[in-house]
């Protein structure tokens, strides 16, 4: 999926970009999962070792501070800005998370949660094109509506929503002419034939549907032997046949060759074999479209949709062609409430939209019948192309302009003055405030004294069942239990307050190691008589 593509090249961008003897965190929730993340680190910069690849981990927010930003790879930021402010640290970090689609119904409700969310300006969510920044505000717009009808709100503090594409390590996608060649001949190409290459999942629902793009082929060809790859995988057997059906009715005339694109070998020798690329995109999931900058890269010309990111990337007419789309204004609410009612799933919902995204088929055929007949001017565009990628593109320019981001980030963060914390109804509450009607008696109207013949080694008995011991992090340090041992009367009964000039720990602490002893009648308890 790209946006795993786009994950893995992401570390690979962190990795790089941090100076030798600064660490790289991991906030993982256990020690496996900070395994796995450590030897991906590893695997790609064996010289880093364990004091430079550190676990954060996620029962300890606290500790982020040292790292300044938690960078997350979607568009959620609700549940760590909770986590943030249950722990006390809404000055102590940033969050900054990315979008990928923002299509499906729990990535809409994620940006929708921004609006509730305890987030700051300090914070921020990547948005890779400027089309998925424009829906983004589009959702934020109508939950902002509803919330001013429901409940009157008129101001929700707003994370910063930048424009950066996503990266490619251009050097990933070079290849020598002698490459090229055998690549070639391992797909039985003839050293005639132009080829035109798709990278990408191959389901004509969810990402592109193959109709418009082997219509455009078949015409352009014009007598040119023109070899199509398409390079990526089919989710089952009927998928597959259905390009099968679509191809032969099509483009008859056109070679075929699929190869898989979960296989880095097969999609090293779709890159290298290939002397075209396109993507006629027409899908909503669509966000920013990784596949045209990896092509940029390998000094492809691209024929692709204009359509969402594709348009922040290929620059029509000088690194291949953009083609016009169009798509209904209005009377989709239909498929939004079909997908609501759970009477279509998401596949359906997204595949039902495309089917009226429309992408101009004789604007296609005219670029590639250009492209396929002009060799100069595949030589041309290409060339414009790996240029444009390298300077604009590449990781280590993208990540130096995260890197911007998060400096700005945390000196607004910095440059707050005073107290901003929220009230912590922003986060989880307290349970024993939000269920203090439960009990029976608020320990305030209590005192406390000794069980008869109680001692110390009972109390560590108890502590070490397994019923009790699996709560150990919260149970009271046995120094404060003999401390109240020691305090309490077995005779003369002590308020709360009256035991912390005894003790001197804070009332929280005092409360819940009384409650612990009271539980399991080491102590004993009454009703302060008041007059």
């Amino acid at each position: 999926m790209g946006r795993h593509s786009a994950g893995e090249a992401f570390l690979r961008a962190v990795i790089r970009g941090t100076p030798p003897s600064n660490p790289i965190f991991g906030y993982c929730r256990d020690a496996g999962s900070f395994g796995a993340f450590k030897a991906d680190v590893l695997r790609h910069d064996p010289t880093k070792g364990d004091r430079l690849v550190q676990w954060l981990p996620r029962h300890q927010p606290e500790k982020l501070e040292h790292a300044s930003i938690l960078y997350l790879p979607g568009p959620g930021l609700l549940n760590e800005a909770q986590r943030r402010l249950g722990s006390g640290q809404e000055q102590s970090y940033s969050l900054c998370g990315i979008t990928h689609t923002i299509s499906s119904a729990g990535a809409m409700q994620s940006i929708r949660d921004l609006l509730i969310a305890p987030v700051h300006g300090w914070d921020a969510i990547i948005c890779t094109s400027k089309a998925v920044k424009t829906s983004l505000e589009t959702i934020i717009a109508e939950q902002a509506e509803y919330l001013r009808f429901r409940l009157g709100a008129r101001f929700c503090e707003m994370p910063q929503f930048p424009v950066i594409p996503l990266g490619v390590h251009c050097q990933d996608f070079q290849f020598t002419t002698a490459e090229k060649q055998a690549a070639r001949n391992r797909l039985g190409i003839a050293p005639e034939d132009v080829v035109v290459l798709f990278v990408g999942r191959l389901v004509f629902h969810a990402k592109a549907h193959p109709l418009p793009l082997y219509l455009a082929l078949e015409r352009a060809a014009a007598k040119k032997s023109v070899t199509l790859i398409e390079c990526g995988w089919f989710p089952n057997e009927p998928v597959a046949r259905s390009y099968d059906q679509a191809r032969q009715l099509a483009a008859p005339n056109i070679g075929s060759v699929v190869l898989d694109g979960r296989q880095p070998s097969q999609r090293r020798d779709a890159w290298a074999a290939a002397d075209i690329f396109t993507s006629l995109s027409d899908n909503i999931q669509e966000s920013f479209g990784l596949t045209p900058i990896e092509a940029m890269a390998a000094g492809l010309p691209s024929v692709v949709s204009d359509w969402d990111g594709y348009k922040d990337t290929v620059r029509d007419g000088i690194d291949g062609f953009r083609i016009p789309t169009t798509m209904p204004s209005d009377g989709g609410d239909d498929f939004a409430l079909r997908h609501l009612l759970d009477i279509d799933s998401y596949d359906f919902y997204i595949g039902h939209v495309s089917q009226t995204v429309a992408v101009d088929i004789e604007a296609a055929t005219l670029a590639f019948h250009q492209l396929l007949h002009q060799p100069e001017l595949r030589q041309r565009m290409g060339a414009a192309a790996k240029e444009q990628a390298q300077t604009v593109f590449d990781w280590s320019r993208i990540y130096g302009r995260y890197q911007e981001l998060w400096h700005h980030l945390t000196e607004k963060r910095r440059q707050v003055s005073g107290d901003r914390q929220l009230p912590r109804g922003g986060a989880m509450i307290d349970p024993y405030k939000l269920f203090a009607n439960y009990p029976t008696n608020a320990m305030g109207n209590l005192q406390f004294a000794l069980r008869e013949n109680v001692t110390l080694a009972e109390i560590e008995t108890i502590s070490q069942l397994e019923s009790v011991k699996f709560a150990s992090y919260m149970l009271p340090p046995m120094a404060l239990v003999d401390q109240i041992v020691q305090n309490l009367n077995k005779s003369q009964p002590l308020s709360l307050e009256e035991l912390q000039s005894f003790v001197s720990v804070p009332m929280a602490t005092l409360e819940k190691a009384i409650s612990w002893l009271l539980k399991y009648g080491l102590i004993k308890s009454e009703l302060i008589l008041k007059n």
